[in-house]
């Protein structure tokens, strides 16, 4: 793979590495884990600035690993993704600076800032997602690296809203699993494309289809 590839997985990198270096550290290692956070926030802008200036000059990124017959992650951007995963790209080194004050002296900091930039990896996936399966992958692994943030504080009534989150979250993607894995076994593999058509065998005439293909 060229670097037009690899970029992509680098611009995830740049957040799940940190992630699990600061899972690893000691708690009491404030200065290394500040360092890490922005050390990776800051790549990941610098990152998405590249490929948003290749996106922009209309250079092509997309990679793709298989992961079982007839299934792959496939990573793919377009100007509309280019603009999601900017936004949290900047929200997260803006987050990450709030943060590190904000939690100055709170306890579990280690876990905090490992499931954020977990969450924020999980966040950058769905904007790159250029197939359903994958975007079902990184909405998964969103909903599993919040609820920890979610129940951070470990209060009867922090717990009592991460039931409910999981409740919704988990509901929701079992419904969306249901959905995929029946649209797949009736269209195939669908990936997200710019400007796709489809035609409907009763009139034969083409409509939109909302970006979908296959």
């Amino acid at each position: 793979m060229n670097f037009d590839s690899w970029v992509l997985v680098l611009i995830l990198l740049s957040s799940l590495v940190p992630a699990v270096v600061i899972f690893l550290l000691p708690e009491e290692s404030r200065r290394w884990r500040t360092a890490i956070n922005l050390g990776g926030a800051g790549l990941k802008l610098v990152l998405v600035g590249m490929v948003a200036w290749g996106v922009y000059h209309e250079h092509t990124y997309s990679v793709s690993f298989a992961l079982l017959p007839g299934l792959e992650l496939l990573l793919r951007v377009d100007a509309l993704s280019m603009l999601f995963a900017a936004l949290s790209a900047l929200l997260w080194f803006v987050t990450t600076v709030y943060a590190v004050g904000y939690l100055e002296g709170s306890p579990r900091r280690r876990r905090f800032f490992g499931f954020f930039s977990l969450c924020v990896t999980a966040t950058i996936g769905i904007a790159l997602s250029g197939n359903l399966v994958t975007f079902l992958i990184f909405y998964e692994l969103l909903t599993l690296s919040t609820y920890p943030l979610v129940v951070h504080r470990g209060t009867d009534k922090s717990l009592r809203a991460g039931g409910v989150y999981l409740a919704y979250t988990i509901g929701g993607g079992l419904a969306l699993t249901v959905a995929i894995a029946w649209l797949q076994s009736l269209a195939g593999p669908v990936t997200f494309t710019t400007g796709a058509r489809c035609t409907l065998l009763p009139a034969k005439m083409p409509r939109p289809c909302g970006g979908f293909s296959r």
